[in-house]
């Protein structure tokens, strides 16, 4: 048994750490999540669904989960999404080897690691706004001296990874420590006096992820506050915004069934029921505090972040404070406790957590959409892609799609594949309008106010090839869409 534990603390130990370095240090896999976004191509004009989802689209949705989890390695799969018309969606699927007892389900709850991070920089702001503190403010303002912490950092410097502050979970004896004992609870301070390091570089002059900052940070708060770290989320964020299945693990009670954790502990390529084999996280949730220990549902989580960039926590100054990013590469950056991934079809903003459990959650607001995906085993969290990109693929079939049509089905047709002309044949003249939109870059590419009675023919031997939305207009003003695409 403790030759599997030692293998399971080394797997761990290199599943995070590889996984902070890939996604947020610009190799190839951090534009993973956002190859959907150029190409699916999505657009910012008007479009006609939103406040419900129907069953066809769950199904739509659910069928995503189905075939990922078939194509992948995951145990399970949990998935949320939440738009700007508040309609809601969420589902789950398990391996079809899971046991009953172990399986989960969409209002279970999981660890979203280091997507807490949105939710400290969050509660940062909050006190910034309440006039309690600055962004430049420095660490010695809240703080007494911690070894390998310069109190000059400031606030900002914590915020934005910029600080140069050894990562505690870098720490070669972090994981023997935490699994020597893994019922024990972690405080702040433990973690700062025992697992910081010198530091990794001169602040402000470079980048480096460290859940160290987010410890520290933690602790500002209830200095600022004068409220446990918990009791001001709850009171400012959770409670406010209606997040109820949230919970600060273990220093608050799940608030629902928490999902299995699985790993490959004997590396058999067998993954593990870690609850079977009495495997406690608390240890592990404990150290992770202010920088990862939150529990929520995939549905919550998608929830939280579309409220969070929506502005309904936020004001304007606040989050406009938080998108400054510092530049990654090409397609990344990092803001104040968020991760701003750049796409040809817009940016997307959210983060990524691992803490046994793998979570992804964006918010794209061209769309106005944030989705969520979770998987409860130790697993490259871009595991997760197919889900988002899936989900966000059908989203945008969804929302694209006729609703209300003005002409009954057989009166309109058009060459869906089109190369040269787009032709649209209609038997009606009410139509009199007509705008076609470019669903890559968000611009309308042709409008007609003056419409011929039967057939309407549109040169397109200039326009790009790609997805383009039809939309229609009667005198009254309603809308029929269609979509065709130039091949």
């Amino acid at each position: 048994m403790k030759k599997s534990l030692l293998l399971f603390l080394l797997l761990l130990s290199g599943v995070l750490h590889a996984q902070n370095a890939c996604f947020l240090n610009g190799t190839l896999e951090i534009n993973t999540p956002l190859q959907l976004a150029g190409q699916v191509q999505f657009h910012a004009g008007p479009v006609l669904r939103g406040g419900t989802f129907t069953t066809g689209d769950s199904a739509r949705f659910q069928s995503v989960l189905k075939k990922v989890l078939t194509d992948s390695n995951d145990i399970g799969l949990v998935a949320g999404i939440t738009d700007d018309r508040d309609a809601r969606w969420s589902g789950a699927e398990n391996h079809p080897a899971v046991s009953q007892n172990a399986k989960m389900k969409a209002n279970y709850v999981f660890g979203i690691g280091s997507n807490t991070k949105s939710i400290t920089s969050a509660a940062i702001l909050l006190l910034m706004e309440d006039g309690k503190l600055t962004l430049e403010d420095k660490l010695s303002k809240w703080l007494h001296n911690y070894k390998n912490v310069d109190p000059d950092i400031t606030i900002r410097q914590c915020l934005q990874m910029t600080s140069g502050i050894y990562n505690f979970t870098d720490h070669p004896n972090f994981f023997a420590a935490i699994f020597a004992n893994p019922t024990k609870i972690w405080t702040p301070e433990e973690v700062l006096t025992t697992f910081v390091g010198k530091p990794l570089f001169e602040k402000g002059t470079s980048w480096k992820y460290s859940n160290t900052n987010y410890v520290l940070l933690g602790l500002i708060i209830e200095k600022a506050s004068g409220m446990a770290y918990k009791d001001f989320v709850r009171s400012r964020i959770i409670e406010p915004l209606g997040l109820s299945s949230f919970s600060y693990y273990p220093n608050e009670a799940p608030t629902a069934p928490m999902a299995h954790a699985w790993a490959d502990i004997n590396q058999d390529k067998i993954p593990d029921d870690l609850n079977a084999l009495g495997f406690s996280l608390k240890s592990f949730f404990s150290a992770a505090g202010a920088a990862g220990a939150y529990l929520a549902t995939a549905q919550d989580l998608s929830r939280w972040n579309h409220a969070l960039f929506t502005g309904q926590l936020l004001q304007p100054s606040s989050l406009a404070e938080m998108k400054k990013e510092y530049k990654l590469n090409n397609s990344s950056g990092y803001g104040l406790g968020i991760l701003v991934l750049h796409t040809s079809g817009g940016n997307l903003f959210g983060h990524n957590g691992s803490i046994i459990y793998q979570s992804l959650v964006y918010y794209q607001p061209d769309l106005g959409v944030s989705i969520s995906a979770i998987t409860n085993n130790i697993h490259d969290v871009f595991s997760l892609t197919p889900v988002f990109n899936g989900l966000l693929s059908e989203y945008l079939s969804i929302i694209t799609a006729v609703e209300e049509p003005f002409l009954p089905q057989g009166e309109i047709t058009l060459n869906t594949l089109f190369h040269s002309d787009l032709k649209i044949h209609y038997n009606r003249q009410e139509i009199n309008q007509c705008g076609i939109y470019n669903m890559s870059t968000g611009q309308q590419v042709y409008n007609n106010q003056s419409m011929p009675t039967r057939e309407l023919v549109v040169p397109t031997r200039k326009w790009s090839s790609g997805m383009y939305i039809i939309q229609l207009l009667d005198k009254q003003g309603k809308r029929q869409t269609l979509k065709a695409i130039k091949w």
